[in-house]
């Protein structure tokens, strides 16, 4: 994989400029534990296999959320239109890092959920890229994490998330999607 902490301080720095039209500043500090956050997650499968994700401390989710939707107040973002926003960061973060994968690679929908963690259920997983940025006066923190599944048990990326807006598509043959382009199911509780 051709990418590490430099190519994720590019993305996260033009997304936040692009989207959001803010600086992001990387921490030198370790960030995360925040009494209350967010955590959005999209999965990438087929020739490289993994996990890119966004954590922040709702206080901070809601006010980009405010940035992002010309609301007036940041007390004004509703709990989905704050899911809204993470699941775009995070699946333009998603998008990015695809880019530079081998191909072929598929980029899930972005789930977004309570942070803090989970437990990954058959699944070693080794976090190549975790960085913590401050953006404003709160921090806020990246990371990509490659996996190796164990084919024979139920995939858990993220226990506490719940897809946002998450249609089931199912091919002519009755299979999903998902299936076809991976062989497998994600199950999410």
């Amino acid at each position: 994989m051709a990418i590490g902490s430099k190519e994720v301080r590019l993305f996260i720095a033009e997304i936040w400029q692009l989207i959001l039209c803010q600086d992001v500043e990387p921490s030198a500090e370790p960030v995360g534990a925040w009494p209350e956050s967010l955590l959005g997650c999209v999965q990438i499968t087929g020739a490289w296999r993994g996990t890119v994700s966004i954590e922040m401390p709702t206080s901070l989710a809601r006010r980009l959320t405010a940035t992002m939707m010309a609301l007036d107040d940041p007390s004004e973002a509703t709990p989905d239109l704050v899911k809204d926003a993470l699941g775009e960061l995070v699946n333009m973060f998603g998008g990015n890092v695809k880019a530079v994968l081998p191909p072929p690679c598929y980029l899930s929908l972005p789930a977004v959920g309570p942070g803090g963690g989970g437990e990954i259920e058959g699944v070693l997983r080794r976090n190549l890229v975790d960085i913590g940025f401050i953006s404003g006066s709160e921090t806020f923190r990246a990371c990509i994490s490659q996996v190796e599944f164990d084919d024979q048990l139920p995939i858990m990326i993220a226990p506490k998330l719940q897809p946002h807006r998450v249609k089931s598509h199912r091919s002519s043959n009755g299979t999903s999607l998902l299936q076809q382009s991976d062989s497998m199911m994600m199950k999410v509780r």
